[in-house]
C-alpha cells in the first residue's frame, strides 16, 4: 500500500473517531428553564383564538433583553424610551395612552338585567360553588410564577377571584366557552368585559375538570384605565347570558 494511501486511511480513521461517542447531558439552570417556559408560552399563545393581544405580554421585563437577544435581535428603542416619549415610527403618534392596534372589547349594553344573584346561582353547574374571594388592580398578571401577561399600555388589570369548590364525589366538567356566557365588570364610570386570556384558570374561556372534593382558584381579568380603579368600592359584576345580564352578588 502506498504512503498516500495509507495517510488517507489514517485521516479517515481520524475523522469518524471524532464523531463518535456519547452525547453530552447538560443540565439546564433556573435561568434556561424560565427562557424554556417563556418560548413554550409564546408558541401556546399564537394558536389562542380569543386572547386580543400579542404573545410579547407573555415575557416578563427582567426576560426580555435575554429574550430578544436569543432571536438575534436587540431590545426596541420603544422598549427603552420612557412611556411619554413612546412614538409610533410609522405614523407618528404618540403610544403611550395605549396600542394603537388594540382593540376594544365593548360590552354588550343591549343585554337587559335580570336580577341578582350569586355567581354559584347564576352559572348553575351542579356539584359546583363559587365563592368570592378577592378584587385588586394590578399591573400584571403572574402565571405560575415563570411568565406574567400585561394589559396594553396605559391600562392595569382589575383581578376578580373566586374559589371553585366541588362539593361532590366526582369530577365536574366546565367549558365557558361553549356557553357564550360573557363577564362584565364596572367602576370608576366604565365598563369592560372580561379578556379572556391564556391563564390556565382565567374563568372566562375556561374548559376543563374540577376535581371530586378539590378547591381551584379562578380569576377574571378585566382592563381599565389606572384611574377607574382607584376606587374598588363602586365595583359592579355582571354575568350576560345573550341578552339577558344578571347582576352578580359578592
Amino acid at each position: 500500500m502506498s504512503k498516500k494511501k495509507i495517510i488517507f486511511c489514517i485521516l479517515v480513521a481520524m475523522i469518524c473517531l471524532s464523531f463518535s461517542g456519547c452525547a453530552k447531558v447538560y443540565e439546564l439552570t433556573e435561568e434556561d428553564e424560565d427562557l424554556i417556559a417563556v418560548y413554550c408560552a409564546k408558541t401556546v399563545s399564537k394558536f389562542n383564538t380569543v386572547k386580543t393581544q400579542g404573545y410579547i405580554n407573555l415575557i416578563g421585563d427582567d426576560l426580555k433583553e435575554q429574550y430578544a437577544l436569543q432571536e438575534g435581535s436587540t431590545v426596541s428603542e420603544e422598549e427603552e424610551l420612557p412611556e411619554d416619549e413612546i412614538v409610533d415610527d410609522e405614523t407618528g403618534e404618540d403610544t403611550s395612552l395605549g396600542d394603537p392596534n388594540y382593540v376594544e372589547d365593548v360590552p354588550d349594553d343591549t343585554a337587559q338585567a335580570s336580577g341578582s344573584s350569586s355567581l354559584t346561582d347564576a352559572l348553575s353547574i351542579e356539584g359546583l360553588t363559587f365563592d368570592y374571594k378577592s378584587v385588586a388592580a394590578m399591573k400584571d398578571y403572574s402565571i405560575g410564577g415563570y411568565a406574567n401577561i400585561t394589559p396594553t399600555r396605559g391600562r392595569q388589570f382589575l383581578v376578580v377571584t373566586y374559589n371553585v369548590i366541588n362539593t361532590t364525589d366526582s369530577d365536574v366538567a366546565v367549558d365557558i366557552p361553549s356557553t357564550g356566557i360573557k363577564f362584565k365588570a364596572s367602576v370608576g364610570g366604565t365598563s369592560n368585559t372580561a379578556d379572556g386570556t391564556i391563564v390556565p384558570t382565567d374563568l372566562s374561556v375556561y374548559k376543563g375538570a374540577i376535581p371530586a372534593g378539590h378547591t381551584q382558584e379562578m380569576v377574571l381579568l378585566f382592563q381599565f384605565e389606572p384611574d377607574a380603579l382607584s376606587d374598588l368600592s363602586g365595583l359592579t359584576l355582571q354575568m350576560i347570558d345573550g341578552t339577558t345580564a344578571t347582576n352578580i352578588i359578592f
